[in-house]
């Protein structure tokens, strides 16, 4: 009989330990899982540093060979037109004349009096961003020698990105982080180490300030995951 109750009592003392290990180590997994996810933004306003031009004009006649000498004489002066402000010969590309034949046109009801129009088409990419500001407003000069362009856009880009991704990146992180801490806060917690973090892609948009098309916007999101003990 004694032996029972002993028995009894080292297999209730063993079931209390046991117990209390399982306890403790379930306690401790739970502290493990706990955790929080937080996004990060960094955005940053940058300078571009390239500008691509595209400058077209077109020429209506008859005579094809007169008008496509008059189409590389005109296409001479635009380049000379750049040149002589600084933006190098290397940057301005002449793309060759595109000639349509209008009597070709078969929906045409009658045949036009111009049968052909030969277009060009120049175009320029430069890191002189500043010069292409200047040189947009004095473009109409062109047109007093007889050269009519049909002004395309000045598209602006930023080509520097690996220069500011790693601040960038720092900064979208302590974004993340100052989130992080107000949840930690709010739940009565503590921010611990970083579990994980995954860097989000950089987009490069317009500015938003029509005044300022040629700055533009830089921007990530980092989604990083924190302890919390």
């Amino acid at each position: 009989m004694k032996n029972r109750i002993l028995e009894s009592l080292i297999l209730s003392a063993a079931l209390i330990i046991f117990g209390g290990i399982l306890y403790s180590a379930v306690e401790k997994a739970c502290d493990r899982d706990r955790s929080v996810s937080v996004r990060g933004l960094a955005e940053k306003i940058v300078p571009a540093n390239k500008a691509n031009w595209r400058v077209r004009f077109t020429e209506l006649g008859n005579d094809l060979p007169a008008m496509l000498k008059t189409v590389a004489v005109k296409d001479s002066e635009i380049v000379k037109f750049f040149v002589d402000r600084s933006i190098p010969r290397e940057d301005i590309n002449v793309n060759s004349p595109s000639v349509s034949d209008n009597f070709l046109d078969i929906y045409l009801n009658k045949k036009p009096e111009n049968r052909y129009t030969v277009s060009s088409t120049i175009s320029i990419s430069s890191s002189q961003v500043e010069k292409f500001k200047k040189i947009q407003s004095e473009i109409g000069e062109l047109a007093m020698q007889g050269i009519v362009l049909e002004e395309g856009m000045i598209h602006y880009e930023f080509t520097k990105l690996n220069t500011i991704k790693p601040q960038m990146i720092e900064e979208a992180t302590k974004n993340a982080r100052e989130a992080a801490e107000k949840f930690a806060k709010d739940s009565k917690s503590k921010i611990g180490k970083i579990r994980s973090a995954v860097q989000g892609v950089f987009s490069i948009d317009d500015n938003e300030d029509e005044k300022a098309p040629h700055m533009k916007k830089v921007r990530v999101v980092t989604s990083v995951v924190f302890s919390l003990e």
